[in-house]
């Protein structure tokens, strides 16, 4: 699971672990909207009150967890 954070951030949960286990410094501003890609999984797109969108590639955020 992804969060937006009120720290600019977002966060990726293990929510099997009950802890944030990336954090992913985002925007200049609070994030207000994260969506994750529904077919593959591949992208996360932040939005922000720094009025910006942001598109990230998740794989290699999935290299530097495991």
């Amino acid at each position: 699971m992804v969060t937006g954070s009120a720290d600019n951030t977002c966060k990726a949960w293990d929510l099997r672990m009950r802890r944030c286990s990336y954090t992913i410094p985002a925007h200049q501003n609070l994030v207000s909207r994260v969506r994750v890609d529904p077919v593959k999984g591949e992208f996360l797109l932040t939005g922000s009150y720094d009025t910006t969108l942001k598109v990230r590639s998740l794989s290699s955020y999935e290299r530097s967890m495991e």
